[in-house]
């Protein structure tokens, strides 16, 4: 069975985003927003992990589709830790990249995201980073 969003049960993908946010300096209602987009990405993480290959790409709406709208307000502000939320999503859409639509948007979002956000970020953006370099074609 699928774990429903917002459960803490399922994969580790986010953990890491976990554990940012725990010492984060966000408001608390930026913190909220963040940490309910951090459980709709491991659900959708979770969602993909249990589908079949062809289903691969509902995962990735499912995500865009889902998230709060006070996470999208934290994100549009540029706060880094919105950035590295986005930037892990940006792993899921790299995984579908042989879906016509996705592409290369996902390994893109991830290295425009390391940019913007320089080495400070760099700990924060590892895993994604990582599975850009070794997750090719």
């Amino acid at each position: 069975s699928q774990a429903a969003p917002h459960s803490n049960t399922g994969g580790a993908e986010c953990a890491s985003l976990r554990s940012l946010l725990a010492v984060s300096d966000l408001t608390d209602a930026s913190l909220i927003a963040c940490r309910a987009a951090v459980d709709q990405l491991q659900w959708s993480f979770d969602l993909f992990n249990n589908l079949p290959d062809r289903n691969g790409p509902h995962a990735v709406s499912a995500f865009s589709v889902m998230v709060q709208a006070d996470y999208v307000e934290v994100l549009r502000r540029h706060q880094p830790p919105a950035l590295v939320i986005l930037a892990h999503y940006g792993v899921l859409l790299h995984r579908c990249r042989r879906f016509w639509i996705f592409r290369d948007a996902g390994a893109k979002m991830i290295q425009i995201i390391a940019r913007h956000l320089g080495m400070y970020w760099h700990e924060a953006l590892a895993w994604p980073l990582r599975v850009i370099e070794v997750e090719v074609d």
